[in-house]
């Protein structure tokens, strides 16, 4: 492995998701979601990422993330926009969509060495006619 990103392995709690949220929680086809994180920090830890990915009732799930350089301790916000505008992998038709975010140090989900899922929190949004 190529060591570029500080590698600072936190122990205990070291960050929560407080608060996980779509506004608006409910709207059309085309419309731009804000997907809201707040979270806490309580110990530092390395470089890792936020990561968001939203599961459409049909079609691929989308999302993506932030790097962050270094986790260091207090309180936190976080928001992604979503554009809900058709495409061939992605129509974004009508239905109930689960959004899951994780906070994570290293690479979420990654079996490689520093990497480690803090906390994960779920919520869902609707797209209506």
């Amino acid at each position: 492995l190529i060591h570029v990103c500080p590698d600072n392995d936190c122990t205990g709690q070291c960050a929560q998701i407080s608060s996980l949220s779509v506004q608006p929680p409910s709207g059309r086809t085309g419309q731009k979601f804000d997907i809201n994180l707040l979270f806490g920090v309580f110990n530092p830890a390395g470089t890792g990422e936020i990561d968001c990915e939203v599961i459409p009732p049909v079609g691929f799930p989308v999302g993506g993330g932030d790097l962050v350089p270094e986790f260091k301790p207090g309180n936190y916000t976080a928001t992604f926009t979503l554009s809900t505008e058709p495409t061939e992998d992605t129509p974004f038709v009508p239905g109930v969509y689960k959004v899951d975010c994780a906070i994570c140090e290293g690479e979420c989900g990654s079996g490689h060495p520093h990497s480690r899922i803090f906390d994960e929190k779920t919520t869902t949004f609707t797209i209506t006619n």
